[in-house]
């Protein structure tokens, strides 16, 4: 770290976790070593009262109504924002992350949210993250769900998203590309799934989605 004043009152600790979250990209921690990092646990108080912002509430349904392949392309958005973007739904995550595990179970969300006045509402919510049917609601899903459209709505942001998924380059996505991206979530659909992700999103019917179309499809989660 370059010795500036405001580094001159933060502990070692932190600024270790710092400069590991900053490092590039083959060295940087993962999530889940964040979430493991003694410094974090040292500081986080799992008998504070949660609050969910309005404001995440509504990107929370957002999420919940919009089409499975947007639910796919916001997941791998998630893992390419910052820190600062992201803080603070880490510090929700971390504050229903009760074991600390880096996953959240269903009884981890129906306690960490039962004192709230619309507790079931957003219990529903955070349960539909699930986008993988694991059981549980992992780091990636929740803040796919809940990270404002501000944060990842910019053609950069999402040309490098259609990129991931558009693997021979032909400018469209078709239902094997989605299926090689994103299968190993997905254990256990039948074919169809596939398919039926592209029409969500095929607006002239080719089968495939090309960056117009994937561009109109993630920007339609504003008049959801």
């Amino acid at each position: 770290f370059i010795v500036v004043p405001i580094w001159k009152s933060i502990s070692d600790e932190c600024k270790d976790l710092i400069t590991r979250m900053i490092a590039p990209v083959e060295k940087r921690i993962t999530a889940q070593e964040v979430l493991d990092d003694p410094w974090i646990k040292k500081y986080t108080d799992k008998e504070s009262k949660i609050e969910v912002p309005l404001i995440v509430t509504q990107n929370l349904k957002k999420f919940k109504g919009a089409e499975q392949v947007k639910k796919v392309v916001l997941t791998y958005l998630a893992t390419q924002l910052s820190e600062q973007e992201i803080e603070p739904i880490k510090k929700l995550f971390i504050a229903l992350d009760n074991n600390g595990d880096g996953k959240l179970s269903m009884d981890e969300i129906e306690k960490g949210l039962k004192e709230l006045k619309n507790a079931k509402d957003l219990v529903e919510l955070v349960q539909a993250m699930d986008t993988d049917k694991s059981g549980f609601v992992d780091y990636n899903e929740f803040l796919a769900a809940a990270i404002g459209e501000e944060v990842y709505l910019n053609k950069e942001k999402l040309k490098q998203a259609f990129n991931v998924f558009d693997k021979d380059r032909s400018g469209k996505i078709d239902s094997d590309e989605l299926k090689a991206v994103i299968g190993s979530e997905l254990k256990g659909e039948n074919e169809e799934i596939w398919r039926d992700m592209i029409k969500e999103a095929d607006i002239d019917g080719d089968g495939q989605i090309d960056f117009d179309e994937f561009f109109k499809m993630m920007y339609n989660l504003k008049i959801k």
